[in-house]
């Protein structure tokens, strides 16, 4: 019996430090496992494999999503900066400012 095999599922704190290595192989590994650590004998944090987070994260994609996706990236919105990003979003609202301010004066 290897000593992956003997590794339990629900672990405590101590445990899962000395194990630590482990426990990422097999979360990770090709049966995802999952496993409970425990602090001070109640359940406090579970440890999953990346694939298995982001598929708990987004388990189905939505084809509307998808779409949007696909059109950005095609149109580069994929390699779009954050100051690029965060100009864009000043320009919207500077224009929509302007346009509250024009609306209070014809009123």
């Amino acid at each position: 019996m290897s000593s992956s095999a003997q590794l339990p599922r629900s672990l405590t704190t101590a445990q899962a430090r000395s194990k630590l290595g482990q426990i990422i192989r097999r979360a990770s590994g090709e049966n995802k496992e999952r496993f409970l650590i425990g602090l001070r004998g109640g359940p406090q944090a579970v440890v999953v494999g990346l694939e298995d987070y982001l598929g708990l994260l987004a388990p189905v994609v939505n084809p509307l999503m998808a779409e949007f996706h696909a059109y950005s990236v095609a149109h580069g919105g994929d390699k779009i900066t954050m100051d690029e990003i965060d100009a864009e979003i000043a320009a919207y609202r500077a224009e929509q400012r302007a346009l509250n301010a024009e609306s209070l004066c014809s009123s």
